[in-house]
């Protein structure tokens, strides 16, 4: 692993390196070394901007794995996220960047739940900081990567893919509305830009409070699982392992455009929380309200493209929980 220290001059902040860190939990059910992870070598010099969240750490550990030149930022500075800060408040110039041929923007804002408060987070995370970071991947010929989410389409009995009807304006949380005008502004600036949906990523990192961990801890405490219809929530989730390769794929095949990240098989609440709960030798309590809930996202594209699960689903949630027990449930990477 090749590691940086950024030279990021900006008023009020201070800049900090961390060594970079990679436990044996990182390691555990990373994609094996195939001729296409070896043309990962290829990326060239990588930024990844928000790089401790799910999917981050993910890249972290194949990055690793595959000694690529990559460099990871992130708002926070703590023994969970290694690299440096960046204020995504005041962009450096592009001259800065000029190194890098690819800029991956994973940052989320955490504001998502506090309306109206933190609606300012929202919009410059979510839209004004990924749309000049475009803007400058655009004229320093570098590729950009824009994550997204797969909730601005809504529910459906069948899969949504790239091209299906989005959630009306007035049925769009501000979290969704606010990725959704991030993507249309990017694709304004940066028309070769990827942009990646995500359905139910799962995987080790801090601060994780996703739908499968929450599932998980649920068990542990021998609480109740609320299911809407007999088996709850129908949907497809994807490993953050699976994620990160996906991610690469893409990049090394030039991909542009609205790409969904999503599971190539199909499961539900129940059958995951009885999987958990066979796992961990408990018993998963239930509570059934009516109604049903699907959401599917089509991932016929991303197979087309030419890439490849290398695990069944039930070996992935297999992993992660092993992952969860061996961190005591405290989801850190």
């Amino acid at each position: 692993m090749k590691l940086y220290t950024l030279n990021i001059h900006v008023v009020g902040t201070t800049k900090i390196y961390q060594k970079f860190k990679v436990s044996i939990r990182d390691w555990m059910g990373m994609p094996n070394l195939t001729e296409e992870c070896k043309s990962f070598e290829n990326l060239g010099r990588t930024l990844i901007i928000g790089g401790d969240g799910v999917l981050g750490t993910a890249l972290r550990s194949l990055a690793y794995k595959l000694d690529l030149n990559f460099v990871f930022t992130s708002r926070s500075l703590n023994a969970f996220s290694p690299g440096n800060f960046l204020d995504l408040n005041q962009i450096p110039g592009k001259a800065f960047f000029a190194g890098f041929s690819t800029i991956i923007y994973l940052a989320q804002s955490r504001e998502y739940r506090s309306y109206p408060e933190g609606l300012a987070d929202l919009v410059q995370l979510n839209i004004i900081a990924p749309t000049e970071l475009a803007k400058i991947a655009e004229q320093i010929d570098s590729k950009f990567v824009f994550f997204s989410t797969g909730s601005v389409y809504p529910f459906s009995e069948l899969p949504s893919y790239e091209e299906s009807p989005i959630k009306p304006q007035g049925k769009l949380d501000s979290y969704s509305a606010s990725k959704l005008f991030g993507e249309k502004a990017i694709q304004k600036v940066n028309p070769n830009s990827l942009i990646l949906r995500p359905f139910f990523i799962f995987g080790m990192s801090h601060n994780n409070q996703t739908l499968l961990p929450s599932i998980y801890k649920l068990i542990v405490d021998q609480q109740a699982i609320n299911l809407k219809g007999i088996n709850g929530l129908s949907f497809n989730p994807i490993s953050s392992n699976d994620a990160a390769a996906a991610l690469l794929h893409l990049i090394s095949h030039n991909a542009i455009g609205i790409y969904n990240l999503a599971g190539h098989e199909i499961t539900n609440l129940r059958r995951v929380a009885n999987l958990m709960s066979s796992r961990l030798n408990l018993e998963p309590n239930f509570i059934v309200s009516d109604g049903q809930e699907i959401l599917l996202g089509g991932c016929d594209k991303l197979l087309e493209s030419g890439f490849q699960f290398s695990k069944p689903l039930e070996a992935r949630l297999s992993e992660y929980v092993l992952e969860l027990e061996l961190s005591n449930g405290r989801f850190e990477s």
